[in-house]
């Protein structure tokens, strides 16, 4: 039994991928465009907020999305492997029963 060839990541992951940009982008510029209107009036200590609001935050979740998408990528190779481990135990069982479990383990 051959190992079967690793397929393209789940479409989650992929989604998820996708959507961090959008999630970065839209923070990056709802928090600057807010900024900038506050900027017109008096007050001290706007770079604070600048980087807390329009880099730290969009960017953290940025860091969580990356993050999430490989935690899935990782879990789905781990059920594939899965899935071909209980194929191969269930093949071993077939041929164990069948009196041919030596004759399988030397063809594997």
């Amino acid at each position: 039994m051959a190992p079967l060839p690793a397929p393209n990541p789940p479409p989650i992951s992929q989604a998820i991928l996708r959507w961090r940009w959008v999630i970065l982008g839209l923070g990056l510029l709802g928090v600057l465009a807010f900024e900038i209107l506050e900027t017109r009036l008096p007050t001290e200590h706007h770079w604070i907020e600048f980087i807390l609001y329009g880099l730290l935050i969009p960017g953290g979740t940025w860091l969580i999305l990356t993050a999430l998408a490989r935690q899935v990528d990782r879990q789905a190779r781990i059920e594939r492997r899965l899935a071909q481990l209980r194929g191969f135990i269930h093949q071993v069982a077939e041929h164990h029963s069948s009196g041919r479990l030596l004759e399988f383990l030397a063809r594997y």
